[in-house]
């Protein structure tokens, strides 16, 4: 307690302090040429607002700001970088977050593959969607707390500037959970915006994807407004996978027929027959409101419902309608900064809650097929403290220190009834399905739930040293520790340098440190099925565990090491080649294992999954890129052409949800008013991590080709119609799906998808 009060008493006195140094200067000394330098974030932020976008070169002259905290050329920038602009988010029809991921090399996104995330992202051959850090102008909106969530049609993305994707570890700036990457939504302001803009569609499945953007300045006061909806009723996969969805044709829709165990085939029972139904929805609402470039508030808001089906066979689970996993996250920020001189300070305030939507349920071969309900909950308090001073304008130093705390509800296990905090006592009422029963001499067998409630801190100092010599040797040295009440202390260095002789050619040689705090999901995530047992006269006695997992609160922080090296070459101002390579070394991994002799509740378990640090893994690959743009008369063309490689072992196997080769094309070209956009993806096979074949080998997906497209008719910069599809050929492919004996070797994907809307500026 002594520590927290001391670290809190002094974030306290260098805010105050900040704040009255910053005023107390005479307003003159602001123009002295020391003073008119801009290394303030929110400055820095409007100076790229205020940039054009060079799109011609793009990659040799955009200027970012996510890899250091501050504005720097993306060719001397030491991180591996992708930017996607405000033209390129219209031109490519980018609707969502994922959109734009699933373009960017070394990304694999493996959609319908995960029954809490929908989406399972990969970086660099590192599965999780807990794995990276999603930022907005530089503040923190994922789950502070690393929760599993989707990444989806929640995240909208026509409010932004530019988006700044860093492969690689950035614990060294970010802290935890910035294990394989980081993702900066730069949004537009009020001032910039002065108007809006509506994007509406409507396609197959009865999908609808609508948002909105607008904005207006008035003196110094800008604000920006913006929100994204998307509904799909998604397609009935029985229609279009015949083999896949066997059973559920002739099986379920026949008598109603599922499987009783996951551990015994050929045992049924039977339920209610209901119409496929697997629904997605999901919206996003924000807001910014700056005063001048010293303050800014600003609140987000996503939340996503999809199908807990997702990726599960149909003889383990049902589809239906009301059977859903809900997201919501909130965030609400506040920042203020300001530049003395040489000197700079920033202040962030944050606070982010998270919950799992009450109505959460799963009906499936773990829940008895009766409703298991879930929710969890989590609120953090974030306050980061940074300082920053120029010795020249070549030369800073970067140093910070930060607070977190964090309380949570872990996700729950099963709950007969929706939860419900208004109620008294809520959570010693509930009791695990199907254990409210009496035995055969009338005693009460009702086994009570456990409800994990955490609480725990985090402090964390950071220092960054930057510098460049005769302009073309960049150096940047960094480290960051962090020290939490859970799992003590986290060391994370950076180091990273920059060759850039001219404009044609750069290298950059680049080593960082990570680590992934262990969630509060995975760390007391605990289901299964409470089976009766009876004895010879089929009177129920007690109850057996055949399967069962167990929570681990003693899991510990993952650990990331991490050498690359990225180059590029431009023989000519429209030609670009660039290669990168990469090699990651994953420490105390945490993986799902068997265990015998475990208990839970007093009862044997037959088989414990519980989660452990035994992993240990190396992924290694790299990306060859070719992007060329041209002018022709009235034609524009812009191409990329990306190879991927990526291999790898797990605990001494085959690296799992990641495929050795992929292969991306994209052709933007304009004629006069038009555009089009098509693109073609092609993936190797991505293995599971549990299904094996006769011989021992693991299984994965089928290597598929896929193709997209988009084409737009653009009316004075008004208005644009449009047409947007994916798997344009209706091929049928699949992903590899997420560890789950229940669940599909390769998840059956959407046929062809069209979307017909209208974007309109005013």
């Amino acid at each position: 307690m002594t520590k927290i009060y001391y670290f809190l008493t002094a974030c306290i006195f260098l805010f105050f302090v900040e704040i009255n140094f910053s005023y107390s200067q005479d307003n003159t000394q602001k123009n002295t040429p020391d003073s008119t330098i801009r290394h303030s974030f929110e400055s820095s932020l409007q100076e790229l607002l205020d940039e054009e976008v060079d799109y011609e070169n793009l990659w040799s002259n955009a200027r970012v700001m996510t890899a250091s905290r501050s504005v720097e050329r993306i060719g001397t920038a030491p991180a591996t970088i992708y930017v996607i602009t405000d033209e390129q988010i219209r031109k490519r029809g980018y609707t969502s977050l994922e959109d734009v991921l699933g373009d960017i090399p070394e990304i694999e996104i493996q959609q319908k593959s995960n029954t809490y995330t929908n989406s399972y992202y990969s970086i660099r051959g590192i599965g999780g969607n807990e794995r990276f850090v999603i930022l907005q102008d530089g503040i923190r909106i994922s789950s502070i707390t690393g929760v599993l969530m989707p990444i989806q049609h929640n995240f909208a993305i026509y409010h932004a500037k530019q988006i700044e994707v860093i492969l690689g570890p950035a614990s060294a700036l970010y802290g935890a959970d910035a294990f394989s990457g980081i993702i900066n939504i730069i949004t537009k302001n009020g001032a910039e915006i002065k108007g809006a803009e509506i994007n509406s569609s409507f396609g197959r499945f009865n999908t609808a994807d609508n948002s909105f953007v607008a904005g207006a300045a008035i003196k110094d006061i800008s604000v920006m407004i913006y929100g994204k909806q998307y509904y799909s009723a998604e397609p009935n996969f029985p229609e279009f996978y015949e083999d896949d969805f066997d059973w559920y044709i002739n099986r379920y829709q026949t008598n109603g027929e599922v499987l009783a165990s996951q551990f015994v085939p050929d045992i049924t029972r039977t339920v209610e027959i209901e119409p496929f139904a697997m629904p997605t929805q999901a919206y996003n609402i924000g807001a910014k409101v700056g005063v001048g470039e010293n303050f800014t508030v600003g609140f987000t808001h996503h939340n996503q419902i999809h199908s807990t089906s997702v990726a599960n066979r149909p003889e383990y689970t049902l589809f239906k309608k009301d059977i859903k996993y809900g997201t919501n996250l909130t965030n609400i920020y506040t920042s203020f900064q300001r530049t003395i001189d040489k000197f700079y300070f920033r202040t962030i305030a944050s606070f982010n809650h998270f919950t799992v939507d009450k109505d959460s349920n799963f009906e499936n071969v773990y829940s008895s097929y009766k409703k298991g309900y879930k929710y969890a909950s989590e609120s953090t308090f974030q306050f980061d403290q940074q300082f920053q001073y120029y010795f020249t304008e070549k030369t800073n130093l970067t140093f910070g220190v930060l607070f977190q705390n964090a309380k949570a509800l872990p996700q729950t296990g099963d709950l007969p009834n929706p939860y419900n905090g208004n109620v008294s006592k809520f959570s010693s009422q509930q009791y695990y399905i199907g254990t409210n029963i009496l035995d055969y001499s009338g005693n009460d067998l009702t086994i009570f739930q456990n409800f994990y409630w955490t609480e725990y801190k985090n402090y964390g100092v950071y220092a960054q040293f930057k510098t460049s010599f005769a302009d073309r040797l960049y150096m940047t040295l960094g480290t960051r520790y962090d020290y939490n009440t859970r799992y003590e202390g986290a060391f994370n260095p950076r180091v990273g340098l920059v060759f850039s002789p001219d404009s044609k050619f750069n290298i950059k040689l680049l080593y960082g440190e990570a680590f992934l705090a262990p969630s509060n999901q995975k760390t007391f995530q605990h289901f299964g099925d409470f089976i009766p047992v009876t004895n010879d006269n089929n009177q129920v006695t007690s109850f057996a565990l055949p399967f069962y997992h167990l929570p681990n609160p003693q899991l510990r922080p993952e650990r990331n090491r991490t050498f690359e090296v990225n180059a590029s070459y431009a023989p000519v101002t429209n030609l670009r080649f660039s290669a990168d390579v990469y090699h990651n070394t994953l420490t105390d991994l945490i993986v799902d294992v068997i265990q015998s002799g475990q208990t839970f509740k007093g009862i044997d378990v037959g088989a414990a999954e519980v989660s452990v640090n035994q992993g240990n893994a190396t992924t290694y690959g790299g990306t060859l890129q070719a992007i060329y743009h041209q002018k022709f008369g009235d034609w524009k063309v812009h191409t990329n052409l990306a190879y991927s490689y990526s291999d790898g072992k797990l605990n001494g196997g085959q690296l799992p949800l990641s495929a050795m080769h992929t292969l991306r094309l994209m052709g933007e070209f304009s004629y006069k008013s038009f555009d089009f956009t098509p693109s073609i993806l092609y993936r190797s096979t991505s293995y599971h991590t549990t299904f094996k074949d006769d011989a021992g080998n693991p299984l994965g997906n089928d290597p598929f080709w896929v193709a997209s497209l988009y084409a737009g008719y653009n009316i004075k910069d008004n208005f644009t119609f449009f047409v947007r599809t994916k798997n344009l050929l209706d091929a049928r492919y699949y992903n590899a799906s997420l560890p789950n004996v229940t669940s599909f070797v390769g998840v059956p994907q959407d046929p062809l998808r069209w979307n017909l809307g209208l974007n309109w500026k005013f």
